[in-house]
């Protein structure tokens, strides 16, 4: 049907100009209005870390998992002396201490930012002022950072937590972007010049 409504309309080149130019200006008309909010839709991304969202729930299994694999750890080492169950009860409340409300732990950043408490914050030192001279821009990601010493275990494992976490989260603001900006681009541009066209 496309096909032949082109066809009937190359016999009037003046109408298809016509349509095309009326075409053409709703679309230019309407991108700045659909540029907008697809910026607007990735600032709201941006503005708030939805950590309670219902995709981040694999989150909360995450770190039982790191802190099940804690406890073991702790129990292997612990020397033929000590109870094996005084210490699991031991080693799993203060495990649980630190991910309720250690500063060291992803869970305890999350819930002191979300509660808008003080706690111990560390205060910005003033910058150093700039330098006169100009040189060429550096991009400081390209920057090697120098390692003073090497990590330990539970650094490690916090660090491997905190990654997956953030690749977790991406991929649902990843989601979010592609479901929503199409559906943007179809209500601000397309259907808006479809609904526009007759009265143009």
């Amino acid at each position: 049907c496309s096909n032949y409504s082109t066809q009937e309309l190359l016999r009037f080149p003046k109408l298809l100009d016509a349509i095309v130019e009326v075409v053409t200006s709703l679309l230019r008309r309407r991108l700045p209005v659909t540029n907008d909010m697809v910026h607007n839709l990735v600032a709201i991304e941006l503005a708030y870390i939805n950590t309670k969202h219902p995709d981040f729930a694999d989150a909360i299994g995450l770190m039982n998992n790191n802190l099940d694999e804690q406890r073991r750890n702790r129990l292997r080492d612990l020397p033929p002396s000590v109870p094996r169950d005084k210490a699991a009860s031991g080693s799993s409340q203060s495990i649980n201490d630190q991910v309720d409300g250690g500063t060291g732990n992803w869970r305890g950043m999350l819930k002191k930012g979300e509660d808008g408490s003080s706690g111990d914050r560390v205060v910005p030192q003033p910058l150093p002022p700039a330098s006169p001279q100009r040189g060429h821009a550096v991009n400081l990601l390209d920057v090697p950072v120098p390692v003073s010493r090497k990590l330990s275990a539970r650094e490690q494992r916090d660090c491997e937590v905190i990654e997956r976490l953030i690749k977790s989260y991406f991929l649902i603001v990843r989601k979010n972007i592609q479901d929503s900006v199409p559906k943007a681009v179809m209500h601000f541009l397309v259907n808006h010049v479809k609904d526009s066209l007759q009265s143009e």
